[in-house]
């Protein structure tokens, strides 16, 4: 897995690394903040849908540049219409 990572991220241009790690920024935050409302199961459940979003954002940004370097159609939808903060 981090041999694909690795590929991914070397084909990535700068701005698309940016994206990614502000994404990875997010989920840490988000991590952080069920950490510290693990009692209140309504922002838990929040917190972790957000996570499963922007997980799937940077799945989708990761899994572009493979698409092109086997040469098949990508389907990312960029960030900035995906993400809702």
């Amino acid at each position: 897995m981090d041999a694909v990572y690795a590929a991914s991220a070397s084909c990535l241009p700068e701005d698309r690394r940016n994206e990614a790690r502000n994404i990875i920024e997010a989920i840490s935050n988000l991590l952080y903040l069920i950490q510290l409302d693990s009692k209140n199961p309504g922002l838990v459940q929040s917190y972790t849908s957000q996570a499963e979003e922007r997980l799937g954002v940077l799945a989708g940004l990761m899994d572009e540049p493979l698409q092109r370097m086997e040469g098949k159609p990508s389907n990312v939808v960029p960030i900035s219409a995906s993400v809702h903060v």
